[in-house]
């Protein structure tokens, strides 16, 4: 593919970016080709590998197309280090399955352009400046080239003198500190800017370090050997100017391109020259006009006439230098005498008639201003100056440092001599103490975190300060004016500010508050405390404009979101802790009534048979209450134990093949008498195909507790219906009445301990309100679930029971002979879910491992062992397993946090799979914390074999779909 490609271009493929390129990308490659062909590219570009590698990383990543425009490298391709520039476009190439395994890089010099516009802005720089300000030609130029060293490494810029018809050395750039007169042997750069001139041709200067010493020359570290000595001349027949000459880059071909651009720079030069000798001249001969109409208006006037005008202009000045407050000083050049007016002695402190000398005066000003004084005065001595712009601070004779404004004009005489110099001074000291107090004042605007803006009277933004950008999501170079007053807020709330606050400020008032500003770039709402007013003119009440004073108040506005959300959560705890205190004192009157009612029969009975005096039947209905109220009081008690066990983790199953009709059955006929008594139909439709692992004795109590509570809740005549059926690998038990029913209310909480609809003293039905729960508890340890339904109070209630059905008839599971042996000594039953079950198991405990592996690979399950977190997390992010079993204690890091990580990895990497936590811990807090950790199931240590196959086999359902 890329040897076709008329660019050059190369491909890195696989993690260690194995390069192959074509012939166009050979040249790039230099004398690296073709050794570092089939090379990785750190191995090929050690220089450049930090810097790209992070693109390509990115794009193997992502996929991103990237594009790296104008990068500086250096090539070697005709025989030096050339200096080169590249845009490099990176694509992702992909393998057969889709994934990115490599890039494509193509490659598109552009040398070419880099340079050209690199030299085009040299050319315009050197352009002579129209308006701007320039201290000469040569300085001008030299800055150019200065900001131009690869191209130009070092430049002499020599002068014509037209009088000594000699070249004179003025400027110089790269060359660190080369002075005209610096000890440098400059004989041979002089005779070939002599052939320069006479040829009118540029001369190449070669052994350049011969002849300026072993310098360094421009950015580059190798030696700059050639240079170019150019004439200065608009057109060949233009008058000399001078001479330049340019160091060439010994990293760059000296080719017509090169060339053209030197003479180019050459010719603006001088054209720059000229243009400033031009208007040198023009100046010069505009004072010699302007001199010699003067003269001219002076001998046509009448004396009479020049005095009367003369006095009228006196006039005029003093009463403009009055308005002003101006004062006046004259120098005499000549004489060195100095005379002051009665304002500019005001201006330093002095009274009328004193009159301080040049010397006394210069010593007034600020030490920080003399040097600059003294330059601008002798500016002013030069003809042609005009008027000349002085401030400096003057410490006055009576002890006030003031500000002094002086327009300083120097006349001449005939000869071009200074004659005089006069002064205007004005005091500007309130000023320049108001322009610090605004300068101040800005400095603090600009540095408030508020929002602070201004706009003009028509609600038109005019500035905002930095905050305010940053805050709204503004450019600090974007142009503010073209946004008004409501671009500032939210669509939804532009109506309410054109009618309320901009109608309010525009009329001069004022509006403050809370509201809302738009984020420019999201749109996204910014909470703020905001004071909006007019701008007046103080003096006619004129507005000039708005102002707007925000602050960003969205983190107090979600500190108080916070405040009322952890007051909710504290509301709520309250409540339910409240209402676990009502449930906690119900429970405890109830089992205290539950327990003493048969008691009460019982003692009583008991005491009547003691008297020895009862008749023969009275005998035997006495026998047969305490014995029912014996077994009464011993329900209520093993459903306390059994809670109790539930709590403490330690109720137990012996799991067997079990026949659910046969449970049934069972249960059916223990309660048929009591439904008989009430005249309760019991209707039954059993599956008998319906065969689960699990607990006959328990699951018989659990179908006992369903029958009984439709017995107890369902009236006279009423009617149970039991139904056992087979759906999908489940087997569901259903127990449904037409009793009194569950509230809406009560629904939700029908299975929790010692919650019941009815918990007063005046409640019709007895118990605890434990069988429920205990009911809940016995069927998520077969792996179940149980769901309760009702239509409302009187209208009968529905309880559903699944339990996970196993196969009547084993699979013959395959397991290694090796781990028969002790486990099948034991006649263990193996469930058949086991079979071909990926489980992950970790215990920093190796007998402990080996031991789990023994027990979960006897019933075909597939183990796979770690010792720590670090190497469990290792093996979910490299395999998939259907089920996690982790000890608790480990050191470094315990079951709990290491569960924590688990859900936090992603659902494809093992995120969501079921997880048994192994602990020693058995307390009812312990589960509870394993649980709320993250674990799915809890069991206690010593472990039960059979126990835990069945925990593990109830789980093997729950996970999610294996990765592929």
């Amino acid at each position: 593919m890329i040897l076709e490609m008329p660019a050059p271009a190369i491909i890195f493929w696989g993690h260690e970016l194995i390069q192959l390129y074509n012939d166009g990308y050979a040249v790039i490659m230099g004398p690296r080709h073709p050794r570092y062909l089939g090379a990785t590219y750190r191995e090929c570009w050690p220089d450049t590998y930090p810097v790209i590698s992070p693109w390509m990383r990115k794009l193997l990543a992502t996929g991103e197309v990237t594009q790296v425009a104008k990068t500086f490298f250096m090539l070697t391709r005709y025989g030096f280090n050339e200096e080169a520039y590249f845009t490099f476009d990176f694509s992702p190439l992909r393998d057969d399955a889709g994934t990115i395994a490599g890039i494509l890089q193509v490659v598109f010099e552009v040398t070419d352009v880099v340079l050209s516009e690199r030299r085009l802005a040299t050319i315009r720089a050197l352009a002579p400046r129209v308006n701007g300000p320039s201290e000469s030609a040569t300085t001008d130029a030299i800055r150019a080239l200065a900001d131009n060293p690869k191209d130009i490494p070092f430049a002499l810029i020599y002068h014509w003198d037209e009088g000594e018809q000699r070249l004179e050395l003025t400027e110089s750039t790269g060359l660190d500190g080369l002075a005209q007169h610096a000890v440098v042997d400059l004989g041979r750069i002089t005779e070939a800017s002599k052939q320069a001139v006479a040829a009118n041709v540029p001369v190449l200067l070669e052994s350049v370090p011969s002849i300026l010493g072993a310098r360094q020359f421009g950015p580059w570290p190798e030696p700059t050997e050639k240079a170019l000595v150019l004439p200065l001349r608009r057109t060949s027949t233009d008058s000399l100017r001078g001479v330049v000459i340019l160091g060439i880059s010994p990293r760059l071909r000296f080719d017509d391109t090169y060339r053209q651009f030197f003479e180019d720079l050459a010719r603006e030069l001088a054209t720059h020259l000229a243009v400033e000798q031009e208007k040198r001249a023009e100046r010069e001969a505009y004072t010699h006009a302007k001199q010699a109409r003067a003269q001219a208006e002076a001998e046509v006037a009448r004396r009479a006439q020049a005095e009367a005008a003369l006095r009228a202009s006196e006039e005029r000045l003093r009463m403009a230098l009055a308005a002003g407050q101006l004062g006046v000083v004259e120098f005499q050049y000549e004489r060195g005498v100095l005379s002051w007016d009665e304002r500019a002695l005001q201006h330093l402190g002095l009274p009328p008639g004193k009159s301080p000398t040049l010397t006394e005066a210069a010593a007034r000003i600020h030490p920080d201003d003399v040097n600059r004084a003294r330059r601008t005065i002798e500016q002013a001595l030069h003809p042609g100056a005009g008027a000349i712009r002085l401030e400096c601070r003057v410490q006055g004779w009576d002890g006030v440092q003031r500000f002094l404004l002086a327009m300083v004009k120097t006349h001449f005489d005939a000869q071009g001599q200074p004659d005089r110099v006069v002064g205007a001074l004005q005091d500007v000291t309130e000023q320049r103490s108001a322009e610090r107090e605004r300068e101040r004042l800005a400095t603090i605007v600009e540095q408030s975190p508020d929002v602070i803006g201004v706009g003009d009277p028509s609600g038109r933004a005019v500035w905002v300060n930095d905050a305010g950008r940053r805050l709204l999501g503004l450019e600090r170079d974007e142009d503010i004016t073209r946004y008004h007053l409501r671009d500032f807020f939210l669509a939804e709330d532009q109506t309410y500010v054109d009618e309320h606050i901009a109608a309010a400020i525009l009329q001069g008032g004022r509006r403050e508050g809370e509201f809302r500003f738009r984020h420019f770039p999201t749109g996204e709402p910014i909470a703020a405390q905001y004071h909006t007013f007019a701008l007046v003119e103080h003096d006619t009440q004129r507005q000039m404009g708005i102002a707007t004073v925000g602050r960003d108040i969205r983190a107090q506005k979600r500190l108080e979101a916070e405040r009322e959300r952890l007051l909710a959560r504290e509301r709520v705890a309250r409540e339910e802790a409240e209402e676990a205190n009502r449930l906690k004192d119900e429970f405890l009157a109830t089992v205290s009534h539950e327990l003493r009612t048969p008691l009460t029969a019982v003692l009583g009975w008991v005491q009547m048979l003691r008297t020895g005096m009862l008749p023969p039947e009275k005998r035997e209905r006495a026998l047969a209450t305490v014995e029912r109220n014996a077994r009464a009081q011993g329900q209520l008690v093993e459903d306390l134990l059994d809670v109790s066990r539930i709590m403490t983790g330690k109720l137990k199953l012996e799991v067997s093949s079990v026949d659910v009709s046969q449970v049934v059955e069972a249960a059916l006929e223990s309660l048929r008498p009591a439904a008989e008594a009430k005249g309760i139909r019991i209707q039954a439709a059993l599956d008998s195909g319906g065969t689960i692992m699990g607990d006959m004795s328990r699951l018989q109590q659990v179908v006992w507790n369903l029958l009984s509570n439709a017995v107890k809740f369902t009236p006279k005549g009423g009617r149970v219906q039991v139904l056992v059926e087979r759906r999908n690998s489940s087997v569901e038990i259903t127990v449904a009445d037409t009793g009194q029913g569950i509230s809406p209310q009560f629904l939700p909480h029908v299975f929790e301990r010692f919650r019941q609809a009815d918990g007063s003293t005046t409640r019709k039905a007895g118990g605890l309100g434990l069988g429920l729960a205990i009911v809940r508890h016995l069927v998520e340890l077969h792996g179940g679930t149980v769901m309760a339904t009702s239509e409302g109070e009187g209208r009968g209630a529905t309880f559903i029971v699944s339990l996970p059905q196993a196969v009547a008839l084993r699979r013959e599971v395959l397991v290694p002979s090796t781990l028969r042996g002790p486990l099948q000594e034991q006649d263990i039953p193996c469930p058949p879910q086991l079979a071909s079950l990926r489980v992950l198991v970790v215990d920093d405990e190796e007998d402990t491992r080996e031991l789990l592996r023994s027990i979960i690979e006897t019933c075909g399950g597939i183990v796979t062992t770690a010792s720590s977190s670090e190497d469990a997390l290792a093996e979910l992010r490299e395999a998939s397993f259907d089920v996690l079993v982790s000890d608790v204690g480990m050191p470094e890091e315990d079951g709990y946090r290491f569960i924590a990580r688990v859900r936090a990895l992603p659902e494809e990497q093992g995120g969501g799979i079921p997880a048994v936590a192994l602990t020693a811990y058995t307390r009812m807090e312990d589960r509870t914390r394993a649980l709320l950790a993250g674990f799915t199931t809890h069991v206690p240590k010593p472990i039960e074999p059979v126990e835990l196959m069945a925990v593990i086999a109830s789980m093997s359902n729950r996970g999610p779909p294996r990765r592929a």
